[in-house]
């Protein structure tokens, strides 16, 4: 789920060349593999060598779990949406994610030297989400397991719902925090190295590599995996989280959503990062993504939130039911210890047409 090199690395749902792009990645998978191997011989380099006495030292991020901003300027918000703003708080999970990314510790420093050394030599072959993937790397944090709960209005000891679909889970741990609230969860993603580090996680029910939501393909996966569908072909949910900006055809991808989420109980959970600036990784390049969605240019979040859901959400038939503001933090590199963007994340339902029950 990649912005840049110094941004989160996020997941990206391209279309474009995806076979020739899959071919490139197989052919490139001996040396990915020799590059996971080396990042442990790297390690045992280091520090024989003790070169983590002149690895560059990561100065501890000034900013603070106290500082991170949850909270929003309300009146800037829609009337309709103002009351829909929940605010949210740092957690334990909050701050641990946090204390990884200052630790000074000579391994964790040695690791993250090695991986950044490494995913510039592999992003010559792939991009930057694959590479990630093969060497173990592109690690963030959104939110955490009680605030998912807080988002769907349900706490751990509730009775799981049966059903969620995460369309571009990257490396998977972001979807994961949904694991105790759900029976069943289906991770698609596009990327094979990450598809691969997803299977090795054991966390989900099924993992499929694809680059859109093929409806037929996952209703296949259900029956043959066990998986109980509302009617046979609805899910209880949906995620998006950091993919709408980031994917080849946006509005078709939230137009496919709605053909696997439950038009009654489903709901549709997204993450995306305001102000809305679409890119998409293309193998080695970035490009603008094929569908444009056309929002009005504005300032700030708040306004950013009033343009996403006047201008993609209520065309294509969503209603906001709750919305919330969190920070996206990716593990850093030797320059700095994290970074962060605000997210804006939004529990959205279909909107019931007329005849509709």
């Amino acid at each position: 789920r990649g912005r840049s090199d110094t941004g989160p690395n996020r997941t990206v749902v391209s279309s474009a060349e995806a076979t020739e792009t899959n071919v490139a990645q197989c052919r490139c998978l001996p040396v990915a593999e020799e590059a996971m191997k080396a990042v442990q011989w790297m390690d045992v380099f280091l520090f024989a060598c003790g070169m983590a006495m002149v690895l560059p030292v990561v100065k501890p991020a000034s900013s603070t779990c106290s500082a991170l901003e949850y909270d929003c300027q309300r009146e800037l918000l829609a009337e309709e949406l103002a009351p829909l703003f929940q605010p949210l708080r740092p957690d334990h999970e909050t701050t641990a994610f946090l204390q990884m990314c200052e630790s000074q510790a000579w391994t964790y420093r040695a690791k993250r030297y090695a991986r950044n050394k490494l995913k510039r030599f592999l992003m010559k072959f792939m991009s930057q989400t694959d590479a990630l993937g093969y060497i173990g790397g592109g690690r963030m944090h959104v939110f955490s397991e009680k605030q998912v709960g807080e988002l769907l209005n349900m706490t751990v000891e509730d009775q799981r719902k049966k059903t969620l679909l995460d369309v571009g889970a990257g490396e998977g741990g972001v979807t994961a925090k949904f694991v105790p609230y759900f029976e069943h969860i289906v991770a698609t993603e596009h990327s094979m190295s990450m598809v691969r580090r997803l299977e090795r996680k054991k966390k989900f029910t099924k993992v499929l590599q694809m680059s859109h939501i093929d409806v037929d393909v996952l209703r296949k996966e259900a029956v043959s995996n066990n998986i109980s569908l509302n009617d046979g072909k609805h899910f209880e949910a949906v995620t998006l989280l950091n993919v709408l900006d980031r994917c080849d055809a946006p509005i078709s991808l939230m137009k496919q959503v709605k053909e696997v989420l439950d038009p009654v109980e489903g709901r549709l959970i997204v993450a995306v990062v305001l102000p809305f600036r679409p890119v998409v990784q293309d193998g080695r390049k970035k490009r603008s993504p094929i569908e444009k969605v056309k929002l009005r240019k504005v300032k700030g979040w708040e306004k950013s939130v009033n343009a996403i859901n006047e201008e993609l959400f209520k065309p294509l038939g969503f209603v906001i039911e709750r919305i919330a503001k969190l920070p996206y933090l990716s593990e850093g590199n030797s320059r700095k210890s994290f970074y962060m963007l605000d997210d804006a994340i939004f529990v959205l339902r279909a909107q019931q047409m007329k005849g509709q029950v």
